[in-house]
Order: C-alpha cells, then structure tokens, then sequence
C-alpha cells in the first residue's frame, strides 16, 4: 500500500509540475536567425555547418513547446552577385548548358579566354 501511494503521489507531482511548465511556455516566443549564405558562389558543407546550429536550437524550442520564429533566406544583393552572374553568363555561352568542356587541359579554357 506503501509503495502504491508513494506512486500516485508521485505522479500528481508530475503532473503537476508537467502542468506548471506548459503554462509558463504557452506565450513564449523565440526569435532564431542565423547568418545567410552569401550567394556569390555555390553551396558547401561550411554553410550547412552554420545552419544546423540555428536549426537544431528552434527545434529544441519548439519541442519544448514554445513559439518558434525561424526565417530562412539568402543574402543576394550588390556587386559580387552581378559579377558572379556575368562570369556564369560567359561560361555559359562558351561551354554550353551542360557544359561540354574540351579535352585540350585545364589551361585551354584560361588561354583562349585571354586572347578572346
């Protein structure tokens, strides 16, 4: 009988416990970010790497019960992206899409770009 009422005993107080967190939660609201990918070349396992940080955090919230605002986006402006996006433009028309690169090297490339 003992150990029975310690038992029930114990479960109010979980429940209770259970139910005190639950309220203070319910109007908590967290704000992740995380720095965007600069889009001035291609994804890689360093971006990932940053990313899942932030993301595993807005998820332990937001399994805790809390309201969880995480925006996702990428840093595309200026500059870098015009240039990336002539230099792909200039690939683009002198090996085609996809790409059919020539069997002369790697130099190939380099040396009738400079002298085009």
């Amino acid at each position: 009988m003992y150990i029975a009422h310690c038992v029930l005993f114990s479960f109010v107080d979980h429940l209770t416990l259970q139910y005190k967190i639950t309220q203070t939660n319910e109007n908590v609201s967290v704000f992740g970010n995380s720095p965007y990918p600069y889009m001035n070349g291609i994804l890689h396992l360093g971006h990932a790497f940053t990313l899942t940080k932030a993301e595993f955090a807005a998820g332990y919230q937001r399994l805790k019960g809390k309201n969880v605002l995480f925006p996702f986006g990428f840093h595309c402006t200026g500059m870098p992206i015009a240039a990336c996006a002539q230099k792909i433009r200039e690939e683009i028309s002198h090996f085609g899409n996809p790409p059919q690169f020539p069997k002369e090297g790697k130099y190939f490339y380099i040396k009738t770009h400079i002298q085009n």
